[in-house]
């Protein structure tokens, strides 16, 4: 049976949160823009297929709640490498 594209995305965004955890070097931004009702953040960093940003909420049980991932743009791409770059 073949996976549903919600499956395939749930799997995508648990590897790759993984990856983000590993002790790899990530940015973490705090996303003031859409933190009126929960405060949200937004991660760039590496896995394995390039550069990704996951949009994520902290939950009071310590649980983190992935609101949405994909591929970086070329503009968070060069965001990360500055941070990178700075942080060396």
């Amino acid at each position: 049976m073949k996976p549903t594209v919600e499956a395939t995305r749930r799997s995508i965004v648990c590897r790759s949160r993984k990856r983000l955890e590993s002790g790899e070097d990530y940015l973490e931004i705090f996303d003031t823009a859409h933190s009126d009702t929960e405060g949200r953040f937004i991660g760039i960093g590496p896995i394995a297929r390039g550069i990704i940003v996951v949009v994520y909420t902290e939950q009071e049980d310590d649980r983190i709640r992935i609101i949405g991932a994909r591929f970086a743009t070329k503009r968070e791409h060069d965001l990360y490498r500055s941070h990178m770059d700075l942080n060396k």
